[in-house]
């Protein structure tokens, strides 16, 4: 008596499989020549801000000027201030702040839109938010360099005497700022460590940006 013959039922599939057209595997498990698509990330893109471009204008510097003079300030005095803060760079970014004018992330949730989505705006395009920012801040027309910047800088001392110290080595916390004297110290020598002082003043900080060419 004859066995059976025993079959192999991948044997079987794969020898079907070989008189089939590639056209009728196309796109199926079986396509061998389909390669497997790359893993991808749900996470999505930073979505730039929407903001209307004041002037239409696209040329940097000239955009700059009709900005300042929208806000009713001196152009050089927002250039200096820029310049200070990112030497016109979009692109710059320390530990906490990015950007022209050195937008924080607390900064940027108030304009409606993220750091990151800050970050891959163009210097032009920043501009309209550097104009929101000082709007929303409270800049008023003829408003001096040193009042503009510290309301760029620390704008929860804005208006706080120029003897009041806001950055010191080893001093604590800076109150309304969340952040320790130390720390701004450390992080702005600008204003006090590069010229051997172990503390800054409002006064200090003004003076500084006043003398920016």
């Amino acid at each position: 008596m004859r066995l059976k013959e025993f079959i192999d039922p991948e044997k079987t599939l794969n020898n079907i499989v070989k008189g089939l057209p590639p056209s009728l595997l196309k796109g199926t498990t079986l396509d061998k020549g389909s390669p497997t698509p790359p893993a991808t990330s749900n996470k999505p893109a930073p979505t730039k801000p929407k903001v209307s471009n004041i002037g239409g204008e696209t040329d940097y510097n000239k955009k700059l000027v009709k900005v300042a003079n929208s806000l009713g300030i001196d152009p050089n005095d927002l250039r200096a201030i820029i310049k200070t803060e990112s030497n016109h760079n979009p692109k710059s970014r320390n530990r906490i702040a990015g950007g022209l004018i050195g937008f924080t992330d607390k900064t940027a949730r108030g304009l409606g839109t993220t750091l990151p989505a800050i970050l891959q705006m163009s210097a032009v395009e920043q501009l309209d938010l550097v104009h929101l920012f000082y709007k929303k801040a409270g800049v008023k027309p003829g408003m001096k360099r040193g009042e503009i910047y510290m309301l760029t800088f620390l704008p929860a001392y804005a208006n706080a005497p120029d003897k009041t110290i806001l950055g010191q080595r080893g001093g604590g916390e800076l109150g309304r700022t969340g952040l320790s004297k130390h720390a701004i110290w450390a992080q702005n020598p600008l204003f006090g460590k590069s010229k051997g002082k172990s503390y800054f003043t409002v006064a200090d900080v003004k003076n500084t940006i006043n003398s920016v060419a």
